[in-house]
């Protein structure tokens, strides 16, 4: 009666436990066609009673995007190749628990159509329990998640290299220095006397002599007759 009690506490815990995430982190959410860009896979909600010791996955990606290849991440051991029909497989002793946990790395490549296009990692269901899922100490679990990411149809602008930055910043404490030099060099008090002396002659009344001809000379009474 002890074993059936205590094996059903184990499998009203397993049943307890929450189902494991998996994370899809692109390098970027928009890219340019024929570009090239990385996509994590995160495990997350392994518990330490349930550790998770081996994984393996198809990818699958929309027409405008192209899978190329995958990198699986440390401590796991790329089984890939052991497994045709699997995509991506790895395995770890001793076997790990926790979240953010990295399976691998995948390269994906966009095409030359612009549009909204999915990547999804997903065990089928031929493969499940076999060599898709992940595979924890008492539990396989389905994978199934996907990411969206755009490709547009342009050519990104360029960065100024640091070399041009660091040019251009020179050269603009230089034209700084200059004019500041250019200030300094004024004896003190040279600028107020030249405005001073400036509105003094604009201030001062100018003189005026008639013209010697347009003076007609005053004649004596009776003169000319």
């Amino acid at each position: 009666m002890k074993y059936i009690l205590s094996f059903l506490a184990a499998l009203m815990t397993v049943q307890a436990q929450a189902m494991p995430m998996i994370d899809l982190a692109p390098s970027t959410g928009a890219l340019v066609i024929n570009e090239t860009f990385t996509v994590d896979v995160f495990a997350s909600g392994i518990g330490a009673g349930d550790p998770l010791l081996a994984f393996g996955f198809d990818v699958e990606s929309g027409a405008g995007l192209s899978y190329e290849s995958a990198v699986v991440a440390a401590p796991f051991l790329d089984d890939s190749a052991a497994f045709v029909t699997t995509d991506v497989a790895g395995s770890t002793l001793p076997p790990v628990s926790g979240d953010d946990i990295l399976l691998g790395t995948l390269s994906i490549m966009a095409g030359t159509t612009p549009g909204f296009w999915e990547i999804a990692v997903t065990a089928s269901q031929a493969d499940l329990g076999l060599s898709e899922g992940l595979f924890t100490s008492m539990n396989t679990w389905d994978i199934d998640e996907t990411v969206t990411v755009e490709v547009v149809d342009g050519t990104p602008v360029p960065l100024p290299s640091t070399s041009t930055l660091l040019l251009l910043g020179l050269g603009l404490l230089g034209a700084g220095s200059g004019a500041n030099r250019r200030v300094r060099a004024l004896p003190p008090g040279s600028a107020g006397r030249s405005a001073a002396h400036t509105c003094r002659s604009r201030a001062r009344p100018r003189a005026f002599f008639p013209r010697a001809d347009r003076v007609l000379p005053r004649l004596p009474p009776g003169h000319g007759r």
